[in-house]
């Protein structure tokens, strides 16, 4: 039996997608809204190309590109103890969406899969992925690894997450349509 090749072309975008999640997570991320001396909202487009790499390869794809792009983050910054539960939470946040899409895709029976989504299941997939993995599980492991009380976390988490899981959906829209017309 035959091992399994990856396309050259799927490898180098999924090394690209992580590097630009790398940058966007370290130089380009901006802490706002000092609250109670934690930051009430972090604008960071990390994780932007995490749910790229799931869409355009599939939630695996995403979920591999969220671990390697928070592991590589980590080894840069050098913050605390490497936790792989949080890096697995970031892959989880690029394969949900994915995921998410094609559990609607195969209950609409959309004719054209090769599509961009629609924005309802963009919004949707995001919607479940940052509430499920940044707002309930990432809390739940900053409580058990920092004693960070809840009640301290959740608030702050949850205006994060209403203002970038918009954010975060339209951006990847509007990546998906212009990624469709080079393509075509």
């Amino acid at each position: 039996m035959k091992p399994a090749r990856i396309p050259v072309v799927m490898l180098c975008t999924l090394g690209l997608l992580t590097a630009v999640s790398v940058v966007l997570g370290t130089a380009l991320s901006i802490k706002a809204f000092a609250i109670g001396g934690g930051y009430t909202l972090e604008i960071s487009l990390n994780v932007l190309p995490v749910i790229l790499a799931g869409y355009l390869y599939g939630p695996a794809a995403g979920l591999i590109v969220g671990f390697v792009a928070n592991l590589i983050k980590w080894a840069m910054t050098g913050a605390g103890a490497f936790n792989p539960f949080i890096a697995l939470s970031m892959g989880f946040m690029g394969a949900t969406p994915a995921f998410v899409a094609r559990i609607i895709h195969k209950r609409t029976d959309d004719a054209k899969r090769n599509t961009v989504p629609a924005m309802r299941t963009i919004f949707i997939g995001v919607f479940v992925g940052q509430t499920v993995f940044s707002l309930v599980v990432n809390t739940v492991l900053l409580h058990v690894m920092y004693g960070t009380p809840y009640m301290g976390l959740i608030p702050q988490r949850a205006i994060n997450a209403a203002v970038m899981i918009p954010v975060y959906a339209w951006l990847t829209r509007e990546c998906l349509r212009m990624l469709a017309r080079i393509k075509n």
